[in-house]
This record gives structure tokens, C-alpha cells and sequence, in this order.
């Protein structure tokens, strides 16, 4: 028994899955102050009760109130008053001396007044963990004090070990709350097992989601004794060394009858299929056996299945593997779903035989298209593994599948060992050509190599030369940056492919070329247009690219936002449902960047930092490489330094590595923000400069793509860099005349805006057409930089309540989204614009000139001449002048002169 050890409230926080639960607890702990409330958490073990009431403990303790807390344990029973030790001391206080010798009634009034002593001077929370084991002393005096609380401020949090929802709590609570703890799905399990189980492939978390029935604190059994090899805990061993045979065989059936062999106890199974599988005599005895052993439980529709995993694992210890393959010949015959008949009937198999690997392969592939990746990558390796020497095209092509279906299912490892395996046996040739092809899906490094040895390895294959030509387009437009020669290949394969009449060729070098023609200036949407209507006639490889996206990523650089995350959303959706866990973290790599785009920072994090488990959870490091930039860039304008460092590292580090330099333009893309939130626009214009002059190597003219001018600009005129603002704004407008996206017009408005503003010309209609047009389009972030700039044009030109007004708007949204230091700046913004009468401070330079030559009793026109201005630039300025110091004529403003001058 202990006194109540709580750990931190951020922490606990990140018991995700269970958001409701901790919600409730919140509501919960700020209902206490307004008189008795109760709330109970249930939930079977494991799942984690106590990691809440640790929650709930320390975040009570964080808004002041007082909490008096105990943590029962079994052997707390027969010891009377434990619990009441724990909440109220052992010391000579009369609520806790001799309790053993005290009436119950005593012990609960005497409770009752330590309570409402203790609320006197405060809210009080009274916290049971486990409160099943409380002694029947305590038990009954705190119910006797909590039934009797009044208006008092007392909060009481009990936690109760059940399966069932709604119990019949120990302490009879009263006006409480109950939040009850169920299975959780397989995503939650594995955010909730992230920190102590750092990778796991898809298939392995399906297959402890199954066992443990979405228990954390089971599925993180599973993972620790599978690692460590350690036996099943041996009280099985001996509950089943006491069985009778028949038993035993009932219950090795029952483990080999689910859906794979590998997960005893993942599902129920029918009573009558073990039975016929089994053979034994008297079936009934037998499971009445092992029931009231407490190993299996028997539902009302006569279904069986284990009470505990450990159990069913240690039913199949040390069975005869020849038995095991007569079981499972006996349940090919006898289960109902199709794909699970294959599995036993490929398991029942020993030599190689045609005809079983060719109904493996069909399983394998009916498998994928519903969605089973893994079910699909086991039945393919059946497949391989039975068929027979000689047979070598039908060996290859199997051996090509479970590559495919491997890394579908996320076992990216495992299938690059395949693929290099298979490659190590194949001769040159369209087979080898095949594999090359899929090696370079896997794992980027080296790939141009593989490519340009698959081309040679085409022969007269000419589908399949089409395939090559158009991975190499992809390679070298996409992720080398060289867009010249991804343009000339993806055209050989476009135009290859529509000679061919190949839709999958076509579908797939079209969005290619398209994309890529977008990133150099020039789209092409009839492309894309016809390649997503090619796309929809063909099923396109789990593995493979699909248009919608490409096209999606196009919109997104031209200023359809909303439209493009609908693509990405439901790209995403279509990637869970046929089971392509290669393809999840690209997929929240585009959903993460459009989130960016969006402004909505926390959102962008968490589908990175989703992507990025997922990628190490299938061993690909380049999605990681992938995801490290939109949570750069999330991250380095929230002013997350170690994290923006981590990701522009690795950015630049993969770049250099794999001969990528988009990779490292967007490593100084995060590396500008990041200098740019903290105010360091000398080094944030180094960082965009030389992002610029990557881009331009690599011919990107697509201002919306990678915003680097934009960048520049922005970080040129904060530095009151005038000539280089004024020749990279006439470089964007270039570029957007080729361009018809909204939102690099919008983009273009900006730079014109600073510029002017940097000019002292008026800059307030281009800032306020930028800041309405990214706005209108959803692009947030962006919207709240230009609406800076904005306000300090305001402020030039002396309109302080529509500044105040600009840059509330920026603090706030910048607040919202956690990017403190922006809101720092438009709060430094705000304030300036609630000034009193305005300083001499507030002129401009250019400004500050006029007014000494007014003072000076010169004439528009002989200051115009002076400063190379026109005369209407300079009556610009005095009205602006005027308004900035609230004067009404030249006498007023001179006067003003030689009083700021000290005159």
C-alpha cells in the first residue's frame, strides 16, 4: 500500500486513444469546487486505470486543490484501517489511532469531519486506486462520510478493476461520473505503445491488436515476452500437463483454428468446426475440461475461444509439427472463409505441389484486393515455397508478388531482402528488369543505377521498357531535381505508353510529366486530366504512384487548398482500405504539408509525427526524409528549435546522401523559418538566398511550389535590402504571368507591398489585396506574415485603429496555433498602434527629409528636385506626414521640426 506516487500531467496527457476520458476527468476536477462529486474509472487490468488516476491526481494538485490519496493492492484486505492511514495519516490523529478496535460507525464519522476539516480551507480530492481491494473497515467509512457530504467541496476518484461497463462500485457513490475503459483500436494501441516499443510492423501490431483484444497493458506483454524469447509463464504448463489427451488435442485445434497460426486466441471460433477437426470422442467432456480450468470460455452461440493468450501459446508448445499439418488438413476442409481454407491448406502441404502454390497465389492475390496485405504476403510465400523446380516463371512472378505484398503490408525490410535475394539467382533479362523495378520503390539509394540496368535488361519488352523510362522521369524530375531530364524521360514513356494503348503507363508518365512541368512553370492540366481518366480503367500497384495525388499537389501550389486536401484525405482513406501500409506516410506526408499550408501547425505536427511512426514502424527511411519537412517546417514556426534542427539535419543529410537536392533546398527552407520566427532576418536571408539558387540549378520556376522568392523578398525588405527586394519581386512577377494561380498572384502581391513599403511609396492596397486573397484561399500562415507587413504600413501612414485592428487579427491567430514568437511581434505591433500621440520615431527616413525641408521653408517642387522625386510623391508624403502627427499646415509642421530638433 502507498500513499498515492503521481506522475506529470503532460505526460499523462499523451495517453492518446483515451481524450474523452481525460476530457471527463477535467470537467470532473473543476466541478469539485462547487460542492461533492464523484467520478469512478473501470476497466479491466491493463488498461490502463492507474496512468488516469495519476492523471487526475496530478492535475488536481496543478489547480490547487488538496488531495489526500491511497493505491490498494490485494493483500490490503485483511489488514482493517490501511486505506484510512494512507488519506489521513498514522499519527496520533483520532480519525486514524486504533482503528482495528473501532466501530465502523466511528471510524466513518470521524472520516466525515477530517473531510469537511480539511474542505474548510479548500476543494479536497479524496483518490482510491483499485478500489475492489480496499479493506471492508476503510470501505465502509468512507462510505459512510462520502454518503453524508453536503455542499462541501470534495471531490472522491475511485478506479475499480472490471470487464463490465456500469459496476456496483464499493464505496455506494453518489452524483458521480463513470467513465468506463473498453478495447482500443489497433492506431490508439500503437500511439499508446510508441514510447516503449519504438518500431513494429503493421502486420506484428494486427496481430497483438488481436490478441491482447486492444489491452495496452497485454499487447505490451506480447511485445516484451516476444523479444525476449522468455517461455510462457509456467502455470499453464502445469494446468495442461493435468489434462486429459482429448482435452489437450481440443485445445491445440482451437489454437491452430484461427486465422493464422501465429495468433492463437485471436478470435472465436465455432464449436462444430473444432469438434470435426478434432476427433475426439467425447468433445463435450473435453471442453468442459478445459473451461473449468479456466482456459477456454464457452459463449451461448457454442463458440470457443481462450481466456488468455499465454494460454493458447502454451497449448501448441511442443506439438508435433507433422500433427500440426494433419490439423490443419483437416481444417482446410472445414473453414468457411476462404482465404483462411488456403492458409491451412498451404501449412497442411510439405512438398512442392503446383497445383496448391497456383491456389495460394489466386488466394494471395483475392487477399490484396480486399484490403489483407499481410494475409496476401504470407499466401504469396506459400506459393513461392510450393511450386515446383522448373517451373521458373511462375516461381518469379510469385516471388515478385510477395515482394510487393511484403511491402504493402509494411514488412519494407523483409521485402528488400526478398528483392535482392531474388535478384542475387535471376540472369539478365524483362524478370530481372522486373524486380530492379520494384528494388527502386523500396529504397531510393542507387537507384538510377538499378534503372539504367533494368533498361538494358528489357530486351524487346516493350511494356515493360515503357515502365522503366517513366520510373527514371520520376526519379530524376522528382527527388534528384534534374527537370530537364525527367521531362525528356517521362515523355519517352508517356508517348511510348500511347502507342502501346497502355493505361497504366500513360496514367502514370502523364501525372509525372505533369507534376514536373508544373515545378518548372509550365502545367499542363489537359496531363493530368488524362491521366486520372487512364488511372480509373486499371488498378494501380499498392506500390505504385497514383495521379490524384500529383494532381492534388499541383492545386495545392496554385491555391486550391481545400480542394486538395479532399484528394489527399481520400488518397489516404484508399491507402488504409487496400491495406498499403508503404504507401500510409506518404499519404500523411501530404495531408501534413497541406495542414502547413492551411496555417493549422498542431494538426500539420501530429499527421507528421503519425507519417514518421508509421515509416519506422515498415522500416522506410525515406518517407521519414519525406516527413522531416513539413514538421520543419511546423516546428520552426512554432519556435521549436531542436526539433527544426533535427529535421533540416536530416533533410540535408538524405539530400546529400542520395543525391537529392530538393532535399536540401527544403533543409534551408526550415532552417529561413526557424531564423525568421526568432527575428534573425540576416540569417533567414541567407538560408532562402541559397534555397533560391538550389531551385534555380534545378529549374524550378513554380513560385507556389517552393515559396523561395516569396521568402527572399520578405527577408530582404526586413533587412532593408531595397535592390534585392526590387529584382527578385520582378523575377516572381515573371514567373506568375506563366502561371495561372491564385495564389502566387497573391504571392506577388505581397512582395509588391513590401517593397513599396521599403519604398515609403503607399504599400497599403497590395498588402491588403495579398492578405484578402490568401486569406479567401485558406492559406493562413501566410495570410498572418503578410498581415505584419500590413500593419506596419498602417502605422506609416499614421491609421492606428485600422493597424490595432490588423494586428489583433495577427496575434490572435497566431496564438491559436502556437507560433508564440509571431504573436510576440504582432502584439509589439498592437501596442504601437495604442500609442498616445505619436514620436518623432514614427517618420519614415524619406519622411523625416520632407518635413526638415518644409521647416526649412522649401517649396514642393524645390524638394521634390532635391530628393530625384516627383511632386506629387512629395505631397503623398506630407499627407501621410500630417496625418502620422496630427497637424493641419506647413506653419504647424515646422514648428514640429524645431521641437523634435530641440530648436
Amino acid at each position: 500500500m502507498t500513499g498515492g506516487t503521481v506522475g506529470s500531467t503532460d505526460r499523462a496527457r499523451r495517453i492518446l486513444g483515451r481524450t474523452d476520458a481525460l476530457d471527463q476527468i477535467d470537467r470532473f476536477i473543476d466541478e469539485v469546487a462547487a460542492g461533492p462529486v464523484t467520478l469512478t474509472i473501470s476497466g479491466e487490468h491493463g488498461m490502463g486505470r492507474t496512468s488516469l488516476w495519476r492523471y487526475a491526481v496530478a492535475a488536481a494538485r496543478d489547480r490547487g486543490l488538496r488531495v489526500v490519496a491511497t493505491r490498494s493492492a490485494e493483500e490490503d484486505r485483511a489488514v482493517a484501517g490501511t486505506a484510512m492511514r494512507d488519506l489521513f495519516g498514522g499519527g496520533p490523529d483520532p480519525a486514524t489511532e486504533n482503528l482495528s478496535a473501532t466501530p465502523g460507525f466511528d471510524v466513518g464519522r470521524r472520516a466525515l469531519d477530517n473531510l469537511r476539516r480539511l474542505a474548510a480551507d479548500g476543494p479536497v480530492l479524496v483518490a482510491v486506486d483499485d478500489a475492489q481491494w480496499l479493506d471492508a473497515l476503510s470501505a465502509n467509512g468512507l462510505r459512510f462520510a462520502i454518503q453524508r457530504l453536503t455542499e462541501q467541496p470534495v471531490g472522491v476518484l475511485s478506479t475499480m478493476a472490471t470487464a463490465l461497463p456500469g459496476p456496483e462500485m464499493p464505496l455506494g457513490l453518489r452524483y458521480g461520473h463513470h467513465v468506463h475503459l473498453g478495447p482500443l483500436a489497433a492506431d490508439m494501441l500503437r500511439k499508446i505503445l510508441a514510447s516503449t516499443v519504438p518500431t513494429v510492423s503493421r502486420p506484428e501490431l494486427v496481430r497483438a491488436h488481436q490478441l491482447s483484444g486492444g489491452n495496452p497493458g497485454l499487447a505490451l506483454d506480447l511485445f516484451r515476452s516476444g523479444h525476449s524469447g522468455r517461455e510462457q509463464p509456467s502455470e499453464y504448463h502445469r494446468l495442461l500437463s493435468d489434462l486429459a489427451p482429448d482435452t489437450l488435442t481440443v485445445l491445440r485445434v482451437l489454437a491452430l483454428s484461427t486465422p493464422s497460426a501465429a495468433d492463437p486466441a485471436a478470435q472465436r471460433v465455432v464449436a462444430g468446426v473444432v469438434a470435426q477437426a478434432s476427433g475426439v470422442d467425447d468433445f463435450a467432456g473435453a471442453v468442459r475440461e478445459a473451461e473449468a480450468a479456466g482456459l477456454i470460455a464457452v459463449s451461448e452461440e457454442l463458440t470457443l475461444g481462450f481466456v488468455d493468450q499465454h494460454a493458447a501459446r502454451a497449448a501448441l508448445a511442443g506439438m508435433n509439427p507433422l500433427d500440426r499439418c494433419t490439423v490443419h488438413a483437416r481444417l482446410s476442409d472445414l473453414d468457411p472463409d476462404p482465404a483462411d481454407a488456403a492458409r491451412h491448406r498451404a501449412l497442411a502441404t510439405v512438398l512442392p505441389e503446383e497445383s496448391v502454390a497456383f491456389e495460394m497465389e489466386a488466394a494471395a492475390a483475392q487477399c490484396a484486393d480486399r484490403g489483407r496485405s499481410d494475409l496476401a504476403a504470407d499466401l504469396a510465400g506459400h506459393a513461392v515455397r510450393l511450386t515446383p523446380p522448373g517451373h521458373n516463371d511462375a516461381a518469379g512472378r510469385r516471388a515478385r508478388a510477395e515482394v510487393d505484398y511484403r511491402a504493402a503490408a509494411g514488412e519494407i525490410a523483409r521485402a528488400i531482402d526478398l528483392a535482392d535475394r531474388l535478384l542475387a539467382r535471376l540472369p539478365p533479362g524483362p524478370g530481372r528488369a522486373q524486380v530492379l523495378a520494384k528494388r527502386v520503390f523500396l529504397d531510393f539509394g542507387e537507384s538510377q543505377n538499378f534503372l539504367h540496368q533494368a533498361l538494358l535488361d528489357v530486351g524487346e519488352d516493350q511494356a515493360l521498357r515503357a515502365r522503366i523510362l517513366d520510373l527514371i522521369g520520376w526519379q530524376y524530375g522528382l527527388y534528384q531535381g534534374r527537370l530537364a531530364d525527367g521531362v525528356r524521360y517521362s515523355r519517352q514513356a508517356l508517348d511510348l505508353g500511347r502507342r502501346l494503348d497502355d493505361a497504366e503507363v500513360v496514367a502514370q508518365a502523364g501525372a509525372t510529366l505533369a507534376a514536373t512541368l508544373s515545378l518548372g512553370g509550365h502545367p499542363r492540366e489537359d496531363l493530368f486530366t488524362e491521366s486520372i481518366r487512364r488511372a480509373d480503367t486499371v488498378r494501380l500497384s499498392p506500390l505504385g504512384r497514383w495521379p490524384s495525388v500529383f494532381w492534388a499537389r499541383h492545386l495545392l501550389w496554385s491555391g486550391r487548398l481545400d480542394e486538395a486536401r479532399r484528394i489527399f484525405l481520400r488518397a489516404e482513406s484508399d491507402a488504409i482500405k487496400r491495406g498499403s501500409e508503404f504507401q500510409r506516410p506518404y499519404r500523411l506526408h501530404d495531408l501534413a504539408v497541406a495542414e502547413v499550408c492551411a496555417g493549422e501547425l498542431r494538426t500539420a505536427r501530429a499527421e507528421a509525427e503519425a507519417g514518421i511512426q508509421a515509416a519506422r514502424d515498415a522500416g522506410n527511411e525515406q518517407a521519414v526524409s519525406w516527413l522531416a519537412h513539413p514538421l520543419g517546417l511546423a516546428a520552426a514556426l512554432q519556435r521549436d528549435t531542436s526539433t527544426a534542427q533535427w529535421c533540416s539535419e536530416l533533410l540535408a543529410g538524405w539530400g546529400a546522401a542520395n543525391d537529392q537536392p530538393p532535399r536540401q533546398a527544403m533543409a534551408d527552407e526550415v532552417r529561413g523559418d526557424l531564423a525568421a520566427t526568432a527575428g534573425d532576418w540576416d540569417t533567414a536571408f541567407a538560408c532562402f538566398h541559397r534555397m533560391l539558387e538550389q531551385l534555380d540549378a534545378m529549374g524550378y520556376q513554380h513560385p507556389g511550389a517552393r515559396p523561395a522568392l516569396s521568402r527572399v523578398v520578405e527577408a530582404a525588405t526586413m533587412r532593408g535590402d531595397l535592390p534585392t527586394a526590387i529584382e527578385l519581386t520582378a523575377r516572381l512577377v515573371a514567373q506568375a504571368s506563366e502561371l495561372a494561380a491564385p495564389l502566387v498572384q497573391s504571392l506577388v502581391s505581397a512582395a509588391q507591398g513590401q517593397v513599396a513599403l521599403l519604398r515609403d511609396e503607399d504599400a497599403v492596397p497590395a498588402l491588403a489585396r495579398a492578405v484578402d486573397g490568401l486569406d479567401r484561399l485558406g492559406y493562413r500562415f501566410e495570410a498572418g506574415r503578410v498581415r505584419l507587413a500590413l500593419t506596419r504600413a498602417l502605422l506609416r501612414d499614421g491609421r492606428r485603429a485600422a493597424a490595432r485592428t490588423a494586428a489583433t487579427r495577427a496575434a490572435g491567430y497566431f496564438t491559436e496555433v502556437e507560433a508564440h514568437a509571431w504573436a510576440v511581434t504582432a502584439e509589439e505591433l498592437r501596442v504601437r498602434a495604442d500609442a498616445g500621440a505619436p514620436r518623432s520615431g514614427v517618420l519614415t527616413v524619406a519622411e523625416r527629409q520632407i518635413a526638415e525641408l518644409v521647416a526649412a521653408g522649401r517649396m514642393n517642387r524645390e524638394i521634390a528636385a532635391a530628393l530625384f522625386v516627383s511632386t506629387s510623391t512629395v505631397e503623398a508624403h506630407l499627407t501621410r506626414i500630417y496625418r502620422k502627427l496630427q497637424l493641419r499646415h506647413r506653419t504647424e509642421l515646422a514648428a514640429w521640426v524645431r521641437q523634435a530638433s530641440g530648436r
